[in-house]
């Protein structure tokens, strides 16, 4: 219930609410990683409470290192950091042992497309689509990926990670 709340209130950008909401769904659930990951993706969105953000999220993994919800929104803040791609990547490919939907696949070959390493995002890409094959992002991620190495063939001999 705390979600749906937290989520309605980020879409009308009453931030504050939204938080207050949060928090209080952390206080009500302490062992709660979902909890904590909401008080997280709430303070994510105000550029203020980036630290903030990273302690709530450092919360809930260390209460459930595979909450699919946790890692997801730890990648999205990752993603913004090339430093932190590496992180990404750690957490989202044990994640696929436990839950190997094609949303997962499609974030880690998103973070490969960051971190320029076409293989493997392109691997991720396939198997996203393997696994539904109308997935949108797919099609597109893997779009995005042929074009890149098409017009700069240097791209693919470098592969990082």
């Amino acid at each position: 219930a705390f979600a749906g709340i937290v989520e309605a209130l980020m879409e009308s950008n009453k931030l504050k609410e939204a938080l207050g909401q949060a928090r209080e769904a952390a206080q009500l659930m302490p062992a709660s990683a979902r909890a904590h990951t909401l008080v997280g993706r709430v303070c994510f969105a105000m550029p203020e409470a980036m630290e903030k953000a990273r302690r709530a999220f450092s919360k809930a993994l260390s209460l459930d290192p595979n909450c699919a919800d946790t890692v997801l929104a730890v990648v999205r803040m990752d993603m913004m950091s090339e430093e932190s791609l590496a992180h990404a990547i750690s957490l989202l490919e044990p994640l696929l042992q436990e839950d190997g939907r094609d949303v997962i696949h499609n974030m880690l070959a998103e973070v490969y497309v960051l971190a320029k390493n076409f293989t493997h995002a392109l691997a991720h890409y396939h198997h996203a689509l393997s696994l539904n094959p109308e997935s949108k992002e797919a099609q597109q991620g893997l779009a995005h990926v042929e074009s890149l190495m098409r017009t700069d063939p240097f791209l693919a001999a470098r592969d990082h990670f």
